[in-house]
């Protein structure tokens, strides 16, 4: 991947990240941390809403005929996304106790 495009897509995802950290805040969210790193697994925000932690990964992706009948956000988090959202958050709770 061409530099251009990598620092591009970067500042995209930290424009997606400041935007849904503020629509979390919006909905009554606490944002407790962000690019949160343990083990070399990063989750994008943690919040918490009424006494419940949530793990957010944040997914964008620029719409175009080509891909408006892809895939949707929720579907691009892969079984080893998933897993490995689970391995930082259970390092962030245990950082915790």
């Amino acid at each position: 991947m061409h530099t251009e495009t990598v620092e591009n897509t970067r500042e995209i995802g930290k424009r997606f990240e400041t935007y849904t950290a503020n629509w979390l805040r919006s909905q009554g969210y606490k944002i407790l941390k962000q690019n949160f790193e343990a083990k070399h697994k990063e989750i994008d925000i943690i919040a918490m809403k009424k006494g419940t932690i949530c793990f957010v990964e944040v997914k964008a992706e620029k719409l175009t005929a080509d891909n408006a009948n892809r895939d949707t956000p929720p579907e691009k988090i892969t079984a080893t996304k998933m897993r490995n959202i689970i391995i930082g958050a259970n390092h962030y709770v245990e950082e915790l106790r």
